[in-house]
């Protein structure tokens, strides 16, 4: 009778241990780390008023194939994607790689500097007075920073690609005289250790 019990217990023992290394790479995907980093580039219109049209506009040009698809070109992540994908594809498609790239990039305002040299925190720029009314017009703006943030699924990635994107970004504005862009400050990798979960963008 224990010889009988002995092959079942080594099959559900085996069944046990490969349920269990399924699920450990099930959550190391979900919870894998995404690394983050932050480059800082001036914007400045020559002859366009900076308002809410004018940032949105810019957002969507950072984010065109015209500056994406030479950032992914460069650092090959039509590639690196496609491998981590398990797509069985050498390269992630233009369409599927700018989609992903976009994913990946977050934008912000830090502050916005005026005509008059004042340096402001882009949270009191809307901040209306005791009358009711907004103490600055797009008027008032000489330039404003912005952060463009990168993920990477390393520290290093996720700099070279948040750099890559304002280099690329300024070349392209370069074409246009009316709207100038300065580098304020590249992107580091981040420590190790200073990392989130994107379990969203695991789940999609």
């Amino acid at each position: 009778m224990m010889l009988q019990k002995k092959p079942f217990l080594l099959k559900a023992l085996a069944l046990l241990a490969i349920l269990g290394l399924a699920f450990a790479g099930y959550y190391w995907n979900l919870f894998q780390p995404v690394y983050t980093a932050t480059a800082l580039i001036k914007i400045h219109h020559e002859t366009d008023m900076l308002d809410q049209v004018s940032y949105e506009s810019d957002y969507q040009k950072i984010q065109s194939p015209n500056v994406l698809l030479p950032v992914i070109q460069k650092l090959k992540l039509d590639r690196i994607w496609a491998k981590e994908l398990n797509s069985g594809q050498n390269a992630l498609s233009p369409m599927e790689a700018v989609a992903r790239m976009q994913r990946s990039l977050k934008f912000s305002v830090v502050n916005f500097e005026l005509t008059n040299g004042t340096t402001i925190a882009a949270a009191d720029l809307y901040k209306k007075d005791a009358s009711g009314y907004s103490q600055y017009d797009a008027n008032d703006i000489d330039y404003y920073v912005l952060a463009v943030t990168a993920q990477g699924e390393t520290p290093q990635q996720a700099a070279d690609i948040a750099n890559a994107v304002v280099d690329s970004y300024k070349a392209w504005e370069g074409k246009n005289r009316k709207i100038l862009v300065t580098i304020q400050s590249r992107a580091v990798p981040p420590p190790t250790w200073r990392f989130t979960f994107d379990i969203l963008n695991q789940l999609r």
